[in-house]
């Protein structure tokens, strides 16, 4: 039906997206409401920050956290390509359930096996009784609780079968002792620049490409530093023992006594000079710090109001600086004398104790035909290739 009245046309027409038109059966026209569309509800991924629909969110069972399911996928995929089967919440650091890691990685079955032959590699790797199987290409474990008893293990892979010792990890010696396989895993390690992992013994290959020597063991997850080869904390290359982070080799004996000397005699000069520095830097530092918080906070403020909050706050650091720098240097500088007084005699003490343990070691060793009776360090540990 046609309307004659412009001023109805003309609201048909400013209204023609949100109205339904309906001719009844007796001629005329009823005019009803279009439904609206709903707002479809998202959310920002913490990791993208891109906002999607809550259904393309997965929750992560250990921690509660959510990111949008391609980017937790990518998290995945990426940590256990580096071969990280403890896999980190990105919010959070807490692990990943593997119960997730199936869940949302479950169209790529490859994947899914690929991490499950990692997750028993790292199982059996931290497990004493275990011995992989030297055999290329085998890469299966056999788990011997009694293997000091009975070295002799004979690798139950139908295919394989062949039997090696406990004790070195290597195809088995009738007859001779490990220190000939010892002398096999010597000759290896002089060829290739690869050392044992302290904690499991697995062998690492250390690219020289001038990365730092803070390594961390991609099997038993041990932290260690590639000089001594001992697991470490974040203070190693803080203590006077001679390891440093970026450098080829550790310090010589000599160059770590005079340095252990040198902190004990320079230390306080030290100490007092830098708490002197200290306390005038404080003092100006967290005014200036603060004030400029304060006034780029206000920025959406008039101008009187910006400038007066800015002064208050400025004033009120100045006040309470002294105190901080008070308490900073009342704590620092009694931890810097007790951190130099105790961890260099300390150093010092344990420095003369491994070298007389070296020296009585030296003087003891036997040597059968030119070959000495040193054991070795480290084992090869074969892991599956695939």
């Amino acid at each position: 039906m046609k309307v004659q009245s412009p001023n109805i046309e003309q609201w048909l027409m400013r209204h023609r997206d949100s109205i339904i038109i309906r001719q009844l059966p007796s001629g005329s026209i009823e005019i009803v409401e279009a439904p609206q569309p709903q707002p479809i509800e998202t959310m920002e991924c913490g990791i993208c920050c891109e906002p999607f629909p809550y259904e393309e969110f997965c929750l992560l069972a250990n921690c509660l956290h959510s990111y949008c399911t391609a980017c937790v996928k990518k998290h995945i995929m990426y940590c256990v390509t580096e071969n990280r089967i403890d896999i980190p919440c990105p919010g959070c650091g807490t692990h990943v359930h593997p119960d997730d890691v199936r869940l949302y990685c479950n169209e790529d079955p490859e994947f899914i096996a690929k991490y499950e032959r990692f997750s028993v590699r790292s199982a059996l790797i931290k497990d004493p009784s275990a011995r992989w199987c030297p055999a290329p290409d085998c890469g299966f474990a056999v788990i011997v609780p009694n293997g000091k008893k009975c070295p002799k293990i004979r690798c139950q892979r139908p295919e394989c079968g062949i039997h090696f010792c406990f004790t070195c990890k290597k195809p088995w010696h009738e007859g001779s002792p490990c220190l000939s396989e010892n002398n096999v895993f010597r000759t290896r390690t002089e060829l290739v620049p690869c050392r044992p992992c302290p904690r499991c013994k697995t062998l690492i290959l250390k690219e020289d490409d001038g990365s730092c020597n803070h390594m961390t063991c991609t099997l038993c997850k041990a932290e260690f530093c590639w000089l001594c080869l001992k697991q470490i904390t974040d203070f190693h290359y803080m203590t006077p023992s001679g390891c440093t982070f970026w450098g080829r080799r550790p310090w010589s004996g000599r160059k770590r006594l005079m340095w252990q000397i040198g902190s004990l005699i320079g230390s306080p000069a030290v100490i007092v000079a830098t708490a002197v520095v200290s306390v005038p830097l404080i003092v100006g530092m967290v005014p200036y710090s603060v004030g400029k918080k304060v006034y780029k906070k206000m920025g959406g403020s008039s101008k009187a109001k910006r400038v007066i909050s800015t002064a208050a706050a400025v004033t009120g650091s100045a006040i309470i600086s002294p105190a901080i720098a008070g308490v900073a240097v009342g704590l620092g500088v009694p931890f810097a004398f007790g951190y130099t007084y105790l961890m260099v005699p300390k150093t010092m003490i344990n420095d003369a104790v491994e070298y007389v343990r070296k020296k009585k070691h030296q003087e003891g060793v036997a040597y059968v035909g030119g070959v000495s009776d040193e054991s070795t360090t480290g084992f090869i540990v074969e892991v599956p290739r695939n």
